[in-house]
């Protein structure tokens, strides 16, 4: 397995943006997931990562992350934990991870390789967030919006905030609504309905979202949209007549940008990186645990696939290979539990080249 990478580690989001395929990267591959967030931009897949990286990211390659084999995985499996997320054991990851995997699969880009190490990297996920507090104490990029969102509506003297939501209705858009709810500090208002609070948020036509904003001190963009959804030329013509320039709060939560960045105060997904190192220290503890978890995961993981090449040998040895005895299985069942990855892999090496030097002798 590969994987080729660009995420919040390499790039920012300006270069992110920029990113011009999609899920048509995996015509390529015999077997391959595409994942995009509003982080990291990343295909897992089975073949040669050197042609796929130059056919496909050759504009990016100076920023690009290549990993191979045990590398590949380990770091899926961190992208599954949160572990390398920009907000240490945030939830939305594994939910995007796993449609990720689910859209491949049910496409038929998924053989046993890819559907052995992804189901194992959830599983390792779920039990990271089971037996940590990683994912119980997590401050995910909605909550850190949010809590930005409080710390400008207490600079407008306590009042209450009127609130505009450009889109919304994905994972980090919806969690950022109720948790604004749920502060009952806020006048809510959406350009869309399907966010799951339509009795706490009022409808907003999305051409007449210029209108609204006249009157928002928080304009929230989460779309997906190709263009920006706010501009300063259209912020400046909403704002015409008045007195005294609007004091506003922007926050982008999209990739591609949303919001024009020459209006300010501007709140990105990159901000939230530095709001982000605080919380990342408190979990220091928590990741270790989740460390040790994922190692754990892990070592099963490589048993088991290197067990998967044995099969042939003990179920259907080829012509001229010795068949095992009972005994000799026993054994190996045994070595597999009680050895390392490493030791069960390279005694597995050996006997899959004792098999075929048999074979060969044979003919």
């Amino acid at each position: 397995m590969f994987c080729v990478s660009l995420n919040f580690h390499n790039t920012d989001v300006s270069l992110r943006e920029t990113f011009p395929h999609g899920p048509e990267l995996l015509d390529s591959l015999e077997e391959g997931v595409f994942l995009s967030t509003c982080n990291r931009v990343e295909v897992y897949g089975v073949g040669d990562v050197y042609a796929f990286a130059e056919q496909w990211f050759r504009d990016y390659k100076s920023k690009l992350f290549l990993y191979e084999g045990d590398l590949a995985i380990r770091h899926l499996y961190r992208v599954a934990t949160g572990l390398d997320s920009m907000v240490l054991g945030e939830d939305e990851i594994l939910g995007q991870l796993k449609n990720a995997y689910e859209e491949a699969h049910a496409a038929g880009k998924t053989g046993y390789e890819l559907n052995t190490i992804f189901r194992g990297a959830i599983t390792a996920a779920k039990r990271v967030k089971t037996e940590t507090l990683l994912s119980k104490t997590s401050v995910s990029v909605a909550t850190l919006a949010a809590s930005a969102c409080v710390r400008f509506q207490e600079e407008l003297g306590g009042r209450r905030a009127n609130v505009l939501m450009i889109g919304g209705s994905g994972d980090i858009g919806g969690k950022l609504l109720k948790d604004l709810w749920s502060y009952d500090r806020f006048d809510l208002n959406a350009t869309v309905r399907e966010h799951g609070l339509r009795e706490k948020a009022a409808a907003v036509e999305y051409r007449e979202r210029y209108i609204a904003l006249r009157d928002a001190d928080i304009v929230i963009s989460a779309t997906k949209s190709p263009h920006f959804t706010v501009t300063q030329e259209a912020v400046a013509e909403a704002d015409a007549g008045r007195a005294e320039p609007k004091q506003r709060l922007y926050v982008d939560l999209a990739v591609p940008r949303d919001i024009d960045p020459t209006l300010s105060p501007l709140l990105t997904i990159d901000d939230l990186q530095t709001l982000a190192e605080h919380n990342n220290e408190l979990k220091r503890d928590a990741a270790s645990e989740a460390e040790t978890i994922l190692e754990e995961e892990l070592e099963t993981l490589f048993k088991d696939l290197a067990f998967h090449d044995l099969l042939p040998l003990l179920n259907d040895p080829p012509p001229g290979a010795p068949a095992l005895t009972e005994d000799w299985k026993r054994l190996l069942y045994t070595f597999r539990e009680e050895a390392s990855a490493d030791e069960f892999r390279s005694f597995t090496r050996v006997l899959l080249r004792l098999s075929q030097d048999e074979t060969e002798d044979d003919t």
